[in-house]
This record gives structure tokens, C-alpha cells and sequence, in this order.
């Protein structure tokens, strides 16, 4: 057991249960309408360990756009260990790919991305989390 981590062993299974510790983060998406006007989606928690929001956007048609946040482990470039990562994806309902990802150090307490004029039909979407302190005492 660890400050991050608890271990659950059970009889009956061979394998120990790892129970890792969550962080919530406050998050916002902010996109182009199909009007040219950008329209932000403040005010999102969503907790680190594949915690997910999803909003509607305010143009006709309206467009559902979900973010998911995981702090998982990437293979490093030696291959040799694994180091961790926190990912931030962004998807659109119906889209078979994600409109756009980012990904950072844990330890930074943020992850965001921008894109610019990459989307069909010019337009722009960004999303980012910052880790909210839990108080102190």
C-alpha cells in the first residue's frame, strides 16, 4: 500500500487487486460554432482515472462533444519500463476518431491542446484540465 495506491488480495483469485488513487480536475472545451463564433463549456469535473463530461453545443444542429482524462502508463522510449502519462482526448458523437488529444506529465497537474483551422470545414477546438487542490487541513 502506497500514498497512490492500495493492494486487495484475494484467496480465491492468483492475482492482487491494485485500486489506484483518482484526482478530480476542473475542464473546459471550447469550439467554433458552425456560425464562426466560439462557443466555451466551462466548469467540467472529471477525475483522472478515465472520468469523462460531455456537453452540447449551443449551434443547429447541435453537436454532443465528450472529453475523457486518463492517467495511465506509456511504454518509454528505451522500452524497457513504462512512465506515466495523463491523456486528454476530445470526441464528437458520430466521429469515428477523436477531434483532438493531449497529453502531459501527472505531476505538471494540467493537460490541454489547441486545434486551429485542422477540423472539416475550418473549425477550431480546444480542450483543458487543471488539477483542483483538495483543501487544506
Amino acid at each position: 500500500m502506497s500514498d497512490k495506491e492500495l493492494w486487495l488480495e484475494n484467496a480465491s483469485t492468483p492475482v492482487a487487486n491494485t485500486l489506484l488513487k483518482s484526482a478530480d480536475y476542473d475542464c473546459f472545451i471550447a469550439v467554433r460554432l458552425a456560425n464562426g463564433k466560439h462557443h466555451a463549456m466551462t466548469g467540467l469535473t472529471v477525475h483522472d482515472r478515465g472520468g469523462s463530461a460531455t456537453v452540447q453545443t449551443t449551434d443547429s444542429p447541435s453537436r454532443q462533444l465528450t472529453i475523457i482524462l486518463r492517467h495511465g502508463l506509456w511504454p518509454s522510449n528505451s522500452g524497457n519500463n513504462f512512465m506515466q502519462v495523463l491523456n486528454l482526448y476530445l470526441f464528437e458523437a458520430g466521429k469515428e476518431y477523436s477531434l483532438g488529444n493531449g497529453w502531459g506529465t501527472p505531476q505538471s497537474g494540467h493537460v490541454g491542446f489547441g486545434i486551429g483551422d485542422q477540423l472539416p470545414g475550418g473549425q477550431q477546438a480546444s480542450a483543458r484540465c487543471e488539477k483542483i487542490q483538495p483543501p487544506v487541513g
